[in-house]
């Protein structure tokens, strides 16, 4: 039997998972795993490119690897508008839409694992009229995203220890990110959906499912304040974008798809890289 890598791709952000103890024989409920088809979990790669000022420079149609060796595992954030403390196993527009946004465009290369789980929802962490669980885990995020150093009160940025990469530059320094979005709305209606509507991508009418706009943006790591951060500014007339919902969230609702380009291609390098190891032993 030929042996398969993994590669975990998690993206979780702070406050937003919830491990809750089952037995052993519970069933897991899946988002997405090989064999669906769901236009969510296997999109087409299909590619509108813009430049800078949205002037359209061409399509891509990128194919799938015919078959994929290594397996991607995705949990998705706090995203849940159900109206209890902690969601059920339902596949909400919401569920949907996050793994599309963060998760889909890693098929590419690998195939795509995302369960379902019961995490606190948006009104148990105390958003959106809710009060916050006292049972909810404590607050940690390992890589966000500011315009400038985060105010002393935010919620993400902050971590115990030094540690926060570029992906466009893991040796340090500065490097343009290769900014990747649906060309489709997120969730219209919902909590986190609104918000993303207020960040200010341009989301122009296109028949791709995805947009992207290289070199859009430039990134370096920052230490300032007591805070680690990656710091995103616009390049070359890009729009600035707006730290939804406040200056404590940054730019946080859009950390996985400002590099998203980026991260996809450090994940092909480092199959590669695996592969080369292994053929050499």
């Amino acid at each position: 039997m030929r042996g398969r890598g993994v590669a975990v791709v998690v993206v979780m952000a702070a406050l937003a998972l919830l491990v809750i103890a089952a037995p052993a024989s519970a069933k897991t409920h899946w988002l997405c795993k090989p064999g669906t088809n769901a236009s969510f979990c296997a999109p087409s790669l299909s590619i509108t490119v813009f430049s800078t000022t949205g002037d359209v420079l061409g399509v891509r149609n990128i194919k799938r690897d015919k078959d994929p060796k290594y397996d991607c595992f995705y949990v998705y954030p706090t995203v849940s508008d159900q109206q209890t403390q902690t969601a059920n196993f339902t596949i909400d527009p919401e569920e949907k839409s996050i793994v599309l946004y963060q998760a889909a465009r890693y098929m590419q290369h690998c195939r795509l694992f995302a369960p379902v789980y019961r995490q606190l929802t948006l009104l148990g962490i105390g958003i959106g009229g809710g009060s916050a669980s006292n049972t909810r885990p404590p607050p940690f995020v390992y890589y966000s995203t500011f315009d400038e150093p985060p105010p002393p009160t935010a919620i993400f940025g902050r971590t115990t220890q030094p540690g926060d990469e570029v992906p466009a530059a893991l040796t340090g320094g500065s490097a343009p990110l290769t900014p990747i979005f649906p060309s489709a709305p997120f969730a219209p209606g919902t909590t986190i959906g609104d918000a993303n509507q207020l960040i200010g991508i341009p989301r122009p009418d296109v028949p791709t499912t995805w947009i992207s706009a290289p070199n859009a943006y430039e990134s370096m790591c920052q230490d300032a304040g007591g805070a680690d951060f990656m710091q995103v500014g616009p390049l070359r007339g890009a729009p600035m974008l707006n730290e939804i919902p406040d200056a404590n969230w940054g730019l946080h609702l859009t950390d996985a798809n400002i590099a998203l380009g980026n991260n996809a291609r450090l994940v092909q390098q480092q199959f590669r890289a695996y592969e080369r190891k292994n053929a050499a032993k």
